[in-house]
């Protein structure tokens, strides 16, 4: 039945298009003013009953090659069978009376096609074979069966949008060639819903649309694959099932009218662009290695891509504190997407250890707590963040992601970069210099830098109970307290940036970084890394500094550049106070050689800092 179905559709289509090319401005406003129902013309209608038991009993019977035609009809059709034999036994309902006449137009007319009588106008005769099938559909998808699938409820209406789609491009509905496949797939998707279980309102609609468009302008999935067909198979209807339990419960709940109907419509607005992201970049790795992504072995039987599917569509709908409609974009959907599908692909054990809900819980978990920072401007990166999160962890799991089984929100990369973007989006306070705000661009760099140093040295960040410990918020705190008290107009967000980037890289180098100074040190309490950065700034940014010393220290490149070599330098000698005392020399005379007309050389000063130090 599954493979027929969906064949049957696709011929309809054909054959509407066949005839549609006969008469074209009469079908097309056909099919327009009529909803859900496939547009026949009405050459004829029956006048009674008696009309149409006449016309199959007695009327018009007409013999080709030993075929009797009307004979042939009741044979062909169980129902009209029944309802000749209900006419007979004078049992036959008001309905059905209705019924049966319907069963008159539509053979008669496809009698009428047969015979070469059927005209749509002077000398243009209506397709007989293309009739037969659009009278098949109509009497397939009608009927009282209340188990009927989706897929005959609504095949009218697919036919409908197909034709005006077949009409651009007719190929597109070959059932052999490969996107005539993908479409067959996803028919065979919605004939496995039961219509009467399921309330999918306009979404069977929006993703027939989505397929034929998807797999139009992504030639990569049109290959006419199984591995393509069992894609758009097993997402469609799994997004179908999962959507249709979400309106139930809407329509169950305590919203009025308008409500329901506002909220059915986001679920369905949200599912097909995850339906269209799905088919367009998991698609990709889907066919790149089938057997991972679809062909993982869990209870319920479901594809690997299903599962990612229905954990970022729930990112997205169970938001209750905050509305993500402006973060996610398709680009954002397909971003996390593909990260989820490429770590869950890595390590499945994300879904079948946690009952399909770890990637689930993860990501509404790095949904909730972005959403929770305060002042951060920059909402949009949270697919990028879940990017980064899912696809870091995946190079270490048992270490990021330590208790999956049984708490699987609970990731240290997730507690990481809180932690990072709470700090950078901190409010300036009215005494410090300077107050810029970081850019997205900003915050992902920052943040990537800091998972970087997670991954190469986790025990730095890491106590011994498996917890981040509290040496990453001081640092990044500390150092942006020295960028914010020292920096001026000058100090772009850029260079803040990079500043931020390369103490966290020296800060993994050596553990006596942070050592604080002693009480007698002019710096007493801070760290020895803290204290480097604060003398490279307050040298640069001073407002004693000479004009000639200036305009050299405060380019861009050389404020970077001149924390990197101090840190690098520093960590390759003994850390105590001394250190940074000579630090603040070696800058002091940097800046007299300027003051005197010396270009400004990085590796000079790199130099004169490694002798004064290793003295």
């Amino acid at each position: 039945m599954v493979t027929s179905s969906a064949t049957l559709v696709l011929f309809a289509i054909r054959s509407a298009v066949k005839l549609g090319q006969q008469a074209m401005i009469a079908y097309v406003d056909s099919t327009r003013r009529r909803e859900l129902t496939l547009p026949l013309p009405d050459f004829f209608s029956s006048l009674s009953v008696n009309d149409a038991v006449a016309f199959f009993e007695t009327i018009g019977k007409r013999f080709v090659d030993g075929y009797e035609i009307n004979g042939e009809f009741v044979k062909g059709s169980k129902r009209l069978k029944l309802l000749l034999n209900k006419v007979e036994n004078q049992s036959i309902q008001k309905e059905e009376e209705e019924e049966l006449k319907t069963f008159h137009t539509e053979f008669w007319n496809l009698d009428s096609a047969e015979s070469g009588n059927l005209l749509w106008e002077k000398n243009v005769y209506v397709d007989p074979i293309a009739i037969n099938a659009l009278i098949t559909v109509r009497q397939w998808r009608r009927g009282a069966d209340p188990t009927s699938s989706t897929l005959q409820r609504i095949a009218g209406t697919f036919v409908e949008i197909g034709v005006d789609y077949a009409l651009i491009s007719p190929d597109l509905f070959d059932k052999n060639s490969s996107t005539g496949k993908a479409l067959t797939a996803f028919l065979q998707a919605m004939d496995e819903i039961p219509f009467s279980e399921a309330d999918l309102s306009e979404l069977p609609f929006r993703m027939f649309i989505a397929t034929m468009e998807t797999v139009s302008e992504h030639a990569e999935l049109a290959s006419g694959d199984q591995k393509v067909q069992e894609l758009i198979r097993v997402t469609a209807m799994a997004l179908s099932t999962d959507v249709a339990a979400r309106i139930k419960e809407i329509n169950n709940s305590g919203l009025n009218a308008i409500e329901k109907r506002n909220a059915r419509f986001r679920i369905e607005e949200w599912a097909e662009l995850v339906f269209r992201s799905t088919l367009a970049s998991g698609g990709r790795l889907v066919v790149s290695d089938p057997g991972r992504y679809l062909g993982m072995k869990d209870a319920g039987g479901q594809a690997l891509v299903t599962n990612v599917g229905g954990s970022v569509l729930d990112l997205i709908l169970i938001q209750k504190n905050g509305n993500l409609d402006t973060v996610f974009s398709r680009a954002g959907l397909e971003t996390v997407l593909a990260a989820s599908l490429k770590t869950v692909g890595e390590h499945p054990e994300i879904l079948t250890d946690t009952n399909n809900e770890g990637l689930r819980k993860l990501l509404s978990q790095i949904a909730t707590d972005l959403s929770q920072v305060e002042n951060l401007l920059n909402r949009d990166i949270l697919p990028e963040i879940a990017r980064m999160t899912l696809e870091r962890s995946a190079e270490n799991i048992d270490v990021f992601w330590p208790d999956l089984k049984n708490h699987p929100e609970k990731n240290l990369l997730l507690t990481a970069a809180k932690n990072t973007l709470e700090i950078l989006s901190r409010k300036p306070e009215k005494a410090e210099t300077w107050k810029p705000s970081f850019s997205r661009s900003d915050l992902l760099t920052v943040t990537e830098a800091v998972f970087d140093e997670f991954v190469a040295n986790p025990s730095w960040l890491i106590d011994k109970s498996g917890e981040i410990n509290n040496v990453l918020r001081d640092v990044l705190k500390a150092a942006l307290d020295v960028l914010r008290n020292r920096g001026d107009r000058c100090l772009s967000t850029a260079v803040a940036r990079d500043v931020l980037c390369e103490v966290l890289k020296a800060a993994a180098l050596r553990k006596e970084f942070f050592d604080k100074l002693p009480p007698d040190h002019s710096q007493a309490g801070q760290q020895i890394i803290i204290a480097a950065i604060d003398a490279v700034l307050a040298t640069i940014f001073s407002e004693a500094l000479d004009a000639k010393a200036a305009w050299q220290l405060l380019r861009s490149d050389v404020i970077t550049g001149l924390v990197k070599v101090s840190l690098n330098e520093m960590a390759k000698s003994k850390l105590d106070a001394g250190t940074i005392a000579k630090l603040e020399e070696v800058l002091k005379n940097e800046v007299e050689s300027l003051v005197e007309g010396k270009a400004f050389n990085l590796d000079s000063f790199s130099k004169a800092l490694s002798e004064s130090l290793q003295a």
